[in-house]
């Protein structure tokens, strides 16, 4: 999981739509969590939950703020309204209902990523296809991995021959063969997603782009500057990965966030504890952030495991 720290940007789509709540103010939905909300907005990040009235009146699941949802909120981080989504991803709700609910909302491009080698299969690709086009998003179909497969250009045929309307895309991580095909869609206010099974390089495209380590040949710019030229430390300074396997140490929750650096305060770790939603399982401990911790957390929930972790990173 990646996160980019930017200043809020409110689409020019939604302004007018977000003039007709003054004086509330547009925020977006960053992070759900059991009807808790982390939200951006000009302000910075906070905290938010939706008002009485909000839950009172919303009929479905799904008419619920979800992940990428833009907002209005009041002075105190309460939600009042969801603005019309531009696109929504849907799933049947948990349980034994027909209801639905929404996963993420105004995602602009979906990549649909997908080795040319071992992982290559179209009847998994045309899901994700109809998934794309039933949420209104853009897909665009990566295929990754160009450099080992002989005949490339034959899987895209096979690749054409399903994907009508798509954007298709080739790249290899070994050269400049698309990567910088995708940049034109990451522009600020917009927002994209990246879809595929494991190990089909996901992970290589957005290390690319963050400049994990450089392409050999060609370039990638960002807003007409080659990333060559910025210095690891700037581009990385603004962004936190997280793994999805999570290693949690033996000794205290602020020494797992700490890490071993002493600049970091208490209240700093607090702070981020709060941030990142963390506080609120931390605080309910016996002795919430001197509370010793196992080796591997095992005593921890995966995602009370997750939220130490975001915790962590920021």
């Amino acid at each position: 999981m990646i996160f980019i720290h930017t200043p809020f940007i409110l689409p020019p789509r939604f302004q007018g739509l977000a003039e007709q709540y003054a004086p509330l103010i547009p925020a977006r939905i960053t992070a759900q969590q059991r009807g808790l909300y982390r939200i951006h907005s000009s302000k910075g990040s906070e905290n938010a939950q939706v008002s009485g009235k909000f839950r009172h009146e919303t009929l479905t699941p799904s008419d619920f703020p979800t992940v990428g949802d833009y907002v209005m909120v009041d002075e105190n981080s309460i939600i009042h309204h969801v603005l019309p989504r531009q696109s929504v991803f849907i799933r049947k709700a948990s349980g034994n209902t027909h209801s639905e609910q929404a996963v993420a909302a105004n995602i602009d491009t979906l990549f649909l990523c997908m080795s040319i080698n071992n992982d290559f299969n179209l009847r998994r690709l045309e899901r994700y296809l109809s998934a794309a086009w039933s949420s209104g998003a853009e897909p665009v179909v990566v295929l990754t991995k160009a450099d080992l497969c002989d005949d490339p250009r034959l899987k895209m045929l096979e690749v054409e021959s399903i994907a009508s309307g798509a954007t298709i895309l080739l790249t290899s991580s070994l050269a400049d063969d698309g990567v910088a095909q995708l940049l034109p869609r990451l522009t600020p206010g917009r927002t994209v997603a990246f879809l595929g099974s494991s190990g089909v390089g996901k992970s290589t495209l957005i290390n690319l782009i963050m400049r994990m380590y450089d392409v050999e040949d060609g370039s990638i710019c960002v807003d007409g500057i080659d990333i060559r030229d910025m210095s690891r430390e700037q581009i990385r300074a603004a962004i936190g990965q997280v793994q999805q396997d999570v290693f949690i140490f033996t000794g205290d929750i602020k020494q797992n966030i700490r890490l071993r650096d002493d600049a970091i305060t208490d209240e700093t770790i607090r702070q981020a504890a709060v941030n990142t939603n963390a506080s609120h399982f931390i605080e309910r401990l016996p002795k919430q952030y001197d509370e010793r911790v196992t080796e591997r957390g095992a005593t921890f929930s995966a995602g009370q495991r997750q939220l130490l972790s975001f915790a962590r990173t920021i």
